[in-house]
């Protein structure tokens, strides 16, 4: 075991002059997606309405279109809104540089937290890129899921999409793709660690069919996807219901 954390210390070394290019290089082909240039909160009408926030990476935020109302919240509120036959107000928030370690810069916004029913978030995709240690990440994932419990409503419901596949992602390179891929599942595996210690926080796994691939254009696909990205979280939300 010793010698294969070691051979795999040895590969991240390795691999590091490739993995910084690439995102750095990510970094500025983010600039030349389409960006919502809409308001970031949005209503369905409804009586009593549910309040949910949505933060984290560019995904959160409904990059690769041109308006909110096409990302995963407002999908997640239509849907939920739906299922429910009530309100919803939503809200989505970035994380600076696209990464779990300046999560406290966005959930401490009372306005995100206050009142909030259910909270999603999305991050992990540059971290695991990136190769952050997995105890790092775990570190990071307790203290947001701990921040979060302590300001958010007793009821109110955390979820967390895993990171997606990343050997499906043809823009990362195929030198550092395997490696990173692999990486991720590590991550995921310690975020439903960390998760089960926290109560009402769930996990939602991504598969192959959820790829979101950034550099790939089409707001109508990308659209679509953040679609079914919510139709996952809806049902991870009535499963948690169920339980209750």
């Amino acid at each position: 075991m010793h010698h294969n954390l070691a051979r795999e210390r040895v590969k991240h070394l390795l691999l590091r002059p490739a993995i910084t290019v690439y995102v750095a290089g990510r970094a500025r082909s983010l600039r030349h997606v389409p960006i919502p240039r809409d308001a970031s909160c949005g209503r369905v009408p409804g009586r009593n309405p549910i309040r949910i926030a949505v933060v984290g990476d560019a995904t959160a935020v409904g990059y690769g279109t041109m308006s909110q109302q096409l990302g995963v919240a407002a999908h997640f509120a239509r849907q939920l809104s739906r299922r429910d036959e009530r309100g919803v107000e939503w809200a989505t928030a970035l994380f600076p540089r696209l990464t779990i370690r300046t999560a406290a810069e966005t959930i401490t916004d009372d306005a995100l937290v206050d009142r909030t029913d259910k909270f999603i978030i999305i991050v992990g995709l540059r971290d695991a890129i990136g190769l952050m240690p997995v105890n790092t990440w775990a570190q990071l994932m307790h203290e947001m899921l701990t921040t979060l419990r302590s300001r958010l409503p007793g009821t109110a419901h955390i979820m967390i999409a895993e990171i997606p596949p990343l050997k499906f992602y043809s823009s990362i390179p195929a030198q550092i793709r395997w490696t990173a891929a692999a990486h991720a599942r590590q991550l995921n595996a310690t975020t439903r660690h960390v998760a089960a210690r926290h109560q009402r926080v769930c996990t939602v796994p991504l598969n192959q069919e959820h790829v979101i691939d950034l550099k790939q254009p089409g707001e109508a696909r990308v659209s679509a996807l953040y679609s079914t990205w919510a139709q996952l979280l809806l049902m991870a939300d009535s499963k948690e219901q169920r339980t209750i």
